[in-house]
């Protein structure tokens, strides 16, 4: 998790944070679905979730309704600035 503004993530319900930002991921590695849902919960700015383009993650995605969304790579196969992303809709 991260603040846009640099006030940390203990900032999640106002104060200084403008935002805050989790990475979900297909490996769930670093962040779990119950993290995502805890941000949710408690994040009265706005939320956005950097995340894979799979089934999966979109289905997340689209339970939590969070204020942005960024698209990232999962692989480094994956094309991202240099052509296009293949999306799941």
């Amino acid at each position: 998790m991260s603040s846009r503004t640099g006030g940390g993530s203990g900032d999640l319900r106002g104060g200084r944070c403008k935002g805050n930002c989790g990475g979900l991921r297909s490996d769930r590695r670093h962040i779990q679905d119950r993290d995502i849902q805890r941000l949710r919960d408690n994040v009265i700015t706005k939320l956005n979730l950097e995340m894979g383009n799979t089934p999966e993650i979109v289905d997340v995605a689209l339970r939590i309704v969070q204020d942005e969304v960024c698209v990232v790579p999962e692989k480094r196969e994956e094309v991202t600035t240099e052509a296009s992303l293949h999306m799941v809709f």
